[in-house]
C-alpha cells in the first residue's frame, strides 16, 4: 500500500473504534437508566 492509503486506513480504523465505543457506551447508559429508574420499567418499554 502507498503511504497515503495506509494513513487513510488508520484514520478509518480509529474512527470506527471510537464510533463502536460510543455506541456501546450509549447502550450501556440506556440499560443503566432502565435498571435504576422505576418509571421506565413499564410494559410499553419492553
Amino acid at each position: 500500500l502507498a503511504p497515503a492509503a495506509a494513513g487513510h486506513n488508520i484514520a478509518a480504523l480509529v474512527l470506527g473504534i471510537v464510533l463502536i465505543l460510543l455506541i456501546v457506551g450509549g447502550n450501556g447508559l440506556v440499560c443503566l437508566s432502565v435498571c435504576t429508574e422505576r418509571a421506565l420499567k413499564t410494559t410499553t418499554n419492553y
